[in-house]
């Protein structure tokens, strides 16, 4: 009995078979790399921004200490300017309130999600399934550091582009979204060709596991679920992106020794581990943490006031945070909040202070912890803490700032105001006209920040113009609903006894100080400040949803709109910190 053999291929037939097999290789090796590269070439744009954006500022602080005006004049250098105004419009102060999303942020997920469905089907000849299949998982995975990265606290990508690790978290988001296109296709297409292996093969089953997870991760992640549960979001997103990780490193080893795509995102994570627990060592007392207990004081029935004095080896910026943990309260979480002081004197331990407003879960315990202390509300505790953290724009190149903020918003833009004042004092920053407005809901809150204050309007120095202004929207002042959509009380439940005790806290009197009874008119103010400039305007903005959109709209027409420029008008930088998670 003979065995029947195959009969050899034509060389045409051969050629075909080869060519397949080479562009199948190409696919999954190869494109994995060069989606790698286009990813890398958006974070090079990012560095020459910074290294731009860096050596304009010491060129503008140059010019400024020769007496020497830099506000362009001509013809080109205004039609550049308004160039610029049109793109910081066009990528950050349009929004698609549905979504809550820049059109830059837009941009950029569509032309990753191009990218990846280009490499995904170049060069599949059929769009057969099997030709594209495996391909999907390849870019999947080697994608999978990326988006590790970007989750990061402490990564290199932030240093040299000179971003956040809150910006960064939501390009993480929208690579998230992206790659669950692409995750999807890969799962589909591998049902489609062989649906019973998918649970006889443990590689396999891993894989399918991956994708199920990865899609359920997703989907709870969208901003009405995840600001709505936030400690639990957390909880539950840190446990299942550690087991997609675990699951991806077994399923690319079992499926023919990929794994060098995953273990990168183990040396991401570690490396940002390591540097959060050298500044926890740092600056916390771990083996004695009652030793240096910070002190949590009840400011009226919302808002609390946290101070700890520590060694802070290089200090910290104005409008950084830092992540706090209190280890007797909830000793598996860290929340961030931003610092209210700034680092001046040359004390080797300096005072930190936060303001934490009281709303659910965490922030709700600490203040039920300090006042089961203590009736007044003045109680210690153990904390550990991590930071600082965050990168606030450099505003020292500008001739005019603003500073506008709602509510607590101001433990971000009063330090950063109090910092400008030092650095002009110094000759270090090239402001000569300063706003400062502060949206609150009683004059009571002024109590918040009135040292600060006092201490912003003696630092004044001459030759430099500070108009610092408070508007009270509380209920005897102007319609409810309308002020408290500038401070940061509308998120809280009302409470009218509570309320009546914060009005009838005196507030200080402080000399210098504006106390004006209504709404701030945002777009007025700002125009004011726009038009009295001879040079460049920041604008740096703190506060709930409302006010930041408010100031964006306002910097996104009539007199600080390229047609204004190229008539003249300064530039306008917006510097957003909003309260988002």
């Amino acid at each position: 009995m003979s065995t029947a053999s195959k009969a050899p291929l034509s060389p045409a037939a051969a050629s075909a078979t080869a060519i397949a097999k080479a562009i199948k290789h190409t696919g999954e090796h190869a494109y994995p790399k060069d989606l790698l590269y286009y990813v890398f070439s958006f974070v090079a744009v990012g560095i020459i921004i910074n290294l731009y954006s860096i050596a304009w500022a010491f060129w503008r602080r140059h010019r400024f200490a020769k007496g020497v005006s830099s506000t362009p004049s001509s013809g080109l250098g205004r039609l550049l300017a308004a160039g610029l105004t049109a793109s910081r419009i066009f990528a950050f102060r349009w929004r698609f309130p549905a979504i809550n999303l820049t059109l830059l942020e837009i941009l950029l997920s569509s032309l990753y999600l191009l990218a990846l469905l280009l490499w995904t089907f170049c060069n599949t000849q059929t769009l057969a399934i099997k030709e594209y299949s495996d391909r999907c998982g390849h870019i999947a995975a080697a994608q999978m550091p990326v988006l590790v990265a970007l989750s990061m606290k402490n990564n290199i990508i932030g240093w040299v582009t000179g971003l956040s690790h809150e910006k960064l978290t939501a390009m993480h988001r929208a690579v998230a979204r992206v790659l669950l296109v692409e995750v999807w296709i890969h799962g589909w297409t591998r049902v489609k060709i062989n649906a019973p292996a998918m649970v006889m093969t443990t590689w396999r089953t891993e894989g399918l596991v991956v994708g199920l997870i990865y899609t359920t991760l997703v989907l709870i992640s969208v901003a009405p679920i995840r600001k709505r549960w936030y400690e639990l979001f957390f909880i539950v997103h840190t446990a299942m992106a550690f087991v997609i990780i675990v699951l991806t490193f077994l399923h690319t080893r079992g499926a023919g020794n990929f794994e060098y795509y995953i273990w990168p995102c183990f040396v991401i994570w570690g490396f940002d581990r390591g540097c959060r627990y050298i500044r926890y060592i740092i600056l916390s007392n771990l083996k004695s943490p009652n030793s240096a207990p910070a002190e949590i004081e009840l400011l009226n029935h919302d808002t609390l006031r946290v101070t700890a004095t520590r060694y802070v080896p290089f200090g910290w910026r104005a409008g950084q945070h830092m992540f706090l943990a209190f280890p007797t309260l909830s000793p598996l979480e860290s929340h961030p909040f931003t610092i209210s002081n700034i680092a001046a004197g040359d004390e080797k331990s300096k005072k930190l202070v936060w303001i934490v407003r009281v709303r659910d879960g965490f922030t709700k315990r600490l203040k039920e912890y300090a006042t089961a202390q203590d009736k007044a509300g003045v109680a210690t505790a153990p904390i550990y803490l991590d930071g600082p953290y965050g990168a606030p724009p450099d505003i020292t190149p500008f001739s005019t700032c603003v500073f506008i903020a709602g509510g607590s918003g101001i433990t971000y833009t009063l330090p950063r105001l109090r910092e400008l004042l030092l650095q002009v004092a110094a000759q270090h920053a090239c402001a000569r006209r300063i706003v400062f407005v502060w949206a609150v809901r009683h004059a009571s809150h002024i109590n918040w920040a009135v040292d600060d204050l006092r201490a912003a309007l003696a630092d004044v120095a001459p030759g430099v113009t500070l108009a610092l202004s408070v508007f009270v929207t509380s209920d005897g002042a102007v319609d409810g609903d309308a002020a408290h959509s500038l401070d940061d009380s509308s998120s809280t439940t009302s409470d009218p006894e509570k309320e009546a005790y914060d009005e009838k806290t005196e507030a200080p009197r402080v000399k210098g100080l504006t106390t004006l009874a209504g709404r701030p008119d945002i777009r007025q103010i700002l125009e004011d400040a726009v038009k009295g400039s001879d040079g460049p305007v920041s604008v740096d903005v703190s506060g709930p949803e409302p006010l930041v959109a408010c100031v964006r709209e306002s910097l996104s027409h009539g007199f600080a709109a390229p047609r204004a420029v190229l008539k003249g008008a300064p530039t306008v930088q917006l510097n957003v910190e909003s309260f988002t998670m």
